[in-house]
Parts: structure tokens; sequence; C-alpha cells
């Protein structure tokens, strides 16, 4: 079994390269509309499983390891990349809001990413060997959902 990392780092990867796919282009119509439309329920799903994986249980055994605030950080994070990708997906993509929006969502997500990715990659584990296996385990029963 995937280690917690390489499994949020898929994921990550996923988000990401659906970022790069809708900021990509200029004037949108006809079906590619739908298509970038879609991108975005799909971004919206794997960001929302990503999100209360990690705020039901990476963040709350982050507050038991570290009494440094970042799982608050990470959770305010969360709800404001939340309320980007619904407002994203209440726009049209050929409309004025769309690239802007897009833009600082893609910066905003990527820097989110990055410092979780940081997070569990520190040279000294932050989570006992069996606790960051069982959190692995419930990552990926999840996911299979």
């Amino acid at each position: 079994m995937p280690d917690l990392l390489t499994l949020i780092k898929e994921d990550h990867h996923v988000m990401m390269t659906l970022m790069e796919t809708l900021c990509s282009g200029g004037e949108v119509e006809g079906e590619e509309k739908a298509v970038k439309l879609d991108m975005v329920q799909m971004l919206a799903q794997i960001f929302a499983f990503n999100m209360t994986f990690k705020d039901e249980v990476l963040y709350p055994a982050v507050r038991r390891a570290t009494a440094d605030g970042y799982a608050t950080s990470a959770t305010e994070d969360h709800c404001r990349l939340n309320e980007m990708i619904a407002e994203l997906q209440d726009l049209a993509p050929n409309s004025g809001r769309w690239p802007k929006l897009l833009e600082a969502l893609q910066q905003e997500l990527a820097n989110r990413l990055t410092r979780d990715e940081q997070l569990l990659d520190r040279p000294t584990p932050l989570f006992q060997p069996d606790e960051a296996r069982e959190m692995a385990e419930e990552y990926a029963r999840r996911r299979e959902c």
C-alpha cells in the first residue's frame, strides 16, 4: 500500500492538471464550454474528497502532534478555496470573471497543496508509523467509495 503522502500527491496532481487545462486557451464556446464545466465539477469532487479527509482525519492528527496552528490555517484555506470553486461552478466559462477567478484559484490551490505535501514530507515524521499507515489505509478506503 502506498503511503499517505503518495496517495495525497496523486490527487493533488490530478487537481493541478485540471487547473492547468482549465486555465489554458482563450475564448470558450460550444462543446468546449461544456467540457470546461465538467472539469470544474470534477475538480470540485476531488477537492471535496481531499478536503473532507484532511479536515476529519489528517488535521486532527496534526493538532495532536503539534500546536503550531497549521491545521487551523489549513482549514481556513479550505473554506476559501471551496468558496472559489463554488463561485466558479456558478460562472459561465465565457464570463469576464472566469479567467481571473481561475488564476486566483490556481495559485491558492497550488500554495495549499504544496504546504500539505511539505507537512507530510518532513525530515522528522510528524506521525508514528502505525498512525501514518492507518491514515493511508483510511484515505485509500474512502477513495474507493
